[in-house]
């Protein structure tokens, strides 16, 4: 009340007085102006081996980032994200992977039928066991399988296909180890483990 009261003795206060009020006002709504404005996405990741397409070269909110990866290598987890309306891209990255295993040196616990420990990591996809296709072991306490990949690699994805045939022998308490140790395969570290029956 006293700075009104003052500002009508004063001329030149008024004037000052209104000019920062004004220029504050009009700061003010230019931020708030500028924040409610959608905010941009920077350019998204791209993980290694995969190449990405973009739905708008604008990067606003909406658009989205479609990703391939190189010949030889398999897509994991979804293929696309896109720009939230913070300026930020939702959804994980796909991984880009290669069997590192194919062909690389493999054995079993032990061998009937024709069901050699090479057959499970030589590029053949059939889930039919005749004609020698899948491996076989014996019916014994702790079957096994393993592969040499003979050089150290950072392991994301291990696949494992059953066969399809043979009575439907699915496999059974399946443990997934990866480590160094050959000799002993309970001393490598439990990737994964699935009890019961895997279809």
């Amino acid at each position: 009340m006293r700075l009104w009261e003052k500002c009508a003795d004063s001329r030149s206060g008024c004037d000052v007085l209104s000019t920062v009020v004004l220029t504050a006002f009009t700061i003010f709504s230019l931020t708030d102006k500028v924040s409610s404005q959608e905010l941009k996405c920077g350019h998204p990741a791209v993980p290694v081996n995969a190449k990405v397409t973009l739905s708008s070269s604008v990067l606003s909110p909406g658009t989205t980032a479609t990703y391939l990866c190189d010949e030889g290598y398999e897509t994991f987890g979804s293929t696309q994200i896109t720009c939230s309306s913070a300026g930020q891209w939702v959804g994980e990255l796909p991984f880009c992977g290669t069997n590192i295993a194919f062909r690389k040196p493999a054995n079993q616990s032990t061998t009937v039928r024709g069901g050699s420990a090479q057959n499970a990591n030589d590029g053949e996809k059939s889930t039919e066991h005749d004609g020698k296709r899948c491996t076989e072991t014996q019916k014994e306490v702790s079957p096994s399988w393993q592969v040499d990949l003979l050089r150290p690699y950072a392991i994301k994805v291990v696949r494992v296909t059953t066969r399809g045939c043979c009575g439907h022998q699915p496999l059974q308490d399946l443990e997934i180890r990866v480590g160094n140790s050959s000799s002993d395969l309970q001393r490598n570290p439990l990737c994964a483990w699935f009890p019961g029956t895997i279809g």
